[in-house]
C-alpha cells in the first residue's frame, strides 16, 4: 500500500479466484459496517467497500448500511483504475472517494473472497504519511489574537467553536505539480464536530487572486455575504472558497463572477490546526503566478444555512447566540457588518475591516 496527494494505491500478490472485496476503514468516512456483505465479522466498522472482478474491473462504494440482505448491494459503486499483471493486481483509490486523509490517520483494511477473509489472523492497518508537502513561495505571518473581525466580535456560544478556531497564523502558497497549492494556519485545532468528509467543518477560507495588483482590473467585491471588499485600485480575477461541502473557484470580470467546482483536495491535521488545499492550476485564470499575484485571505464561520443572498458563510449579530458570532455594530444589525472574522494582515490593522476592507499584500 501507497498513498500520494492524489490515490491510495494498493497492490493485491497471489491468487484470488477472479474477485474479491476490500473492505476499508477511513477516519472520516461516513458509513459504518462492522461485517461483510455475506455477515462475516471483519474485526473493524468499515467505512468503504471496494469490489474487484478480473472481467469487470474494481469500483467502490462509501454507502455501507449497518446490515443488508440485497444480492447486489451496493448500488452505487463508482469505477476505479486497476492493472492486472500476472499474479500481480494494481489498484488505484482516488482520495476524493475516501474523505479528507491527515498526516497520521490509520486506514484499515480486510478482504474477503467467497471462503475467507484475509489476513486470517484480522485486519491490517497503517498510518498515512503526511502528503501536503510542498515548497512555499509564499510565506506570510498573521498575528495572533486578532480573530474577533473589526475588533469587536466573538465567537458563537455553542462549544463546537472553540478558541481560536477561527485566529489565522500564518499562510502559505505555492506550486505543486499541476496544482496551486495553499496552506493555512490557526492558533487553535481544527475540530470536525459535523462529521464533514473533508474534516474540515466549522470554518471558511477564502482566498482572492489579483493577478495584476493595482491596476484596477477584476473584482473589488468579495463573494457574496462577506461585506468587505479589497482596497480602492484592486480587483480579483479568482478566488477560491474552501469548507467541508461546498467548496469551489469563481472567476470574476468587474462586478460579476461564475463558480466552478473542480476537484479540490483538502487536508487538515486537525491537532497542528493546519489546513492545506490543492486547486488545479487548469482551473485558476491563465499567468497565474504565486510570486507576482496579490493575494487576500479571509477567514469566516461555515453556514449550511445561510441567510438570503450570502454564499455558505455565519452571520454576525449585535450580541453572540449559539450559531451567530456576536460584536457587530447597531448600524450592522441589518445584516449590513461585515461576516470576516480575521483577515491575513501581518500589521494586524483592525480598522481595515472596520471599513469593510481586506488588505491585499503583494509578495
Amino acid at each position: 500500500m501507497a498513498i500520494d496527494a492524489e490515490q491510495l494505491a494498493i497492490r493485491v500478490n497471489g491468487e484470488f479466484g477472479g474477485s474479491f472485496e476490500l473492505y476499508l476503514q477511513t477516519p472520516r468516512g461516513l458509513s459504518r459496517r462492522g461485517t461483510t456483505i455475506d455477515d462475516r465479522l471483519l474485526g473493524f466498522d468499515a467505512t468503504h467497500l471496494l469490489r474487484y472482478d478480473e472481467l469487470e474491473g474494481a469500483c467502490i462504494s462509501s454507502i455501507l448500511l449497518p446490515s443488508t440482505k440485497v444480492g447486489d448491494y451496493p448500488r452505487r459503486c463508482e469505477i476505479v483504475s486497476s492493472a492486472l499483471s500476472e499474479s500481480i493486481l494494481e489498484i488505484g483509490i482516488p482520495l476524493a472517494e475516501l474523505g479528507s486523509i491527515g498526516a497520521g490517520d490509520r486506514i484499515v483494511m480486510r478482504i474477503a473472497d467467497d471462503t475467507e477473509l484475509s489476513p486470517f489472523s484480522g485486519a491490517i492497518s497503517f498510518p498515512a504519511p503526511d502528503i501536503a508537502g510542498f515548497d512555499p513561495v509564499v510565506s506570510i505571518e498573521d498575528p495572533s489574537g486578532d480573530d474577533n473581525g473589526p475588533g469587536t466580535y466573538t465567537y458563537p456560544t455553542d462549544p463546537v467553536f472553540t478558541p481560536g478556531a477561527f485566529d489565522l497564523v500564518d499562510f502559505q502558497s505555492g506550486v505543486s505539480g499541476d496544482h496551486a497549492v495553499f496552506s493555512f494556519g490557526v492558533e487553535g485545532a481544527v475540530a470536525n464536530p459535523w462529521g464533514s468528509p473533508t474534516g474540515l467543518a466549522i470554518q471558511t477560507f477564502d482566498v482572492y487572486l489579483d493577478l495584476d495588483p493595482g491596476a484596477g482590473t477584476g473584482r473589488a467585491e468579495l463573494l457574496d455575504g462577506r461585506n468587505a471588499r479589497l482596497a480602492d485600485g484592486n480587483g480579483w480575477e479568482a478566488a477560491i472558497t474552501i469548507e467541508g461541502w461546498d467548496s469551489a473557484v469563481a472567476t470574476a470580470d468587474r462586478d460579476r463572477y461564475s463558480e466552478a467546482s473542480p476537484t479540490i483536495s483538502i487536508t487538515v491535521l486537525a491537532s497542528e490546526g493546519r489546513v492545506t488545499v490543492r486547486v488545479p492550476l487548469s482551473s485558476l485564470p491563465d499567468g497565474y503566478d504565486p510570486a507576482t499575484t496579490g493575494i487576500a485571505v479571509a477567514v469566516l464561520g461555515q453556514e449550511g444555512f445561510p441567510s438570503a443572498g450570502v454564499r455558505r458563510v455565519r452571520d454576525v449579530a449585535i450580541a453572540a447566540s449559539q450559531w451567530e458570532f456576536g460584536g457587530a455594530p447597531r448600524q450592522g444589525a441589518n445584516g449590513s457588518a461585515t461576516r470576516v472574522i480575521d483577515a491575513l494582515d501581518p500589521a494586524g490593522d483592525r480598522t481595515f475591516l472596520g471599513n469593510g476592507v481586506v488588505p491585499l499584500l503583494r509578495p
